[in-house]
């Protein structure tokens, strides 16, 4: 069965956006702060995490997305979203960096971006979890 499940996982991999799109058993290890003129806020979390589904957090008067998405040969997309707490809004600050998963030749993922004061950066790791 196992065997089976791999090879429908390569089959997808090729069909898709490259080897990482099967592989759901990821970890990020990150920490982002949000800055503006009244307050400043640190989010420290390693959340298992699959690609496609964002990852957030209420900061009380904004609220945070991380959304990771697939890209070719172990790489990814983080997307990172600040729009303002309440009814959805328009993203303060949106910007996509690409990153490649946690390796002897890949560390961290850092980013910075500021708009209208509010000042959001941070650094992120992603890497796979062990197959059990």
């Amino acid at each position: 069965m196992k065997l089976f499940v791999g090879a429908i996982c390569s089959l997808l991999a090729v069909v898709t956006s490259g080897p990482a799109a099967c592989d759901e058993s990821l970890l990020a290890h990150f920490e982002v702060t949000v800055r503006d003129a009244n307050d400043v806020k640190v989010v420290r979390s390693a959340p298992a995490v699959a690609f496609g589904k964002p990852i957030e957090h209420d900061l009380g008067t904004y609220r945070l997305s991380l959304l990771i998405e697939a890209a070719e040969s172990d790489g990814y997309v983080l997307t990172v979203s600040l729009v303002p707490a309440g009814p959805i809004g328009t993203a303060i600050v949106k910007e996509s960096f690409k990153g490649r998963l946690a390796g002897p030749t890949a560390g961290p993922l850092e980013f910075n971006m500021e708009r209208n004061g509010v000042q959001v950066s941070g650094a992120m790791t992603i890497s796979r979890l062990p197959v059990r």
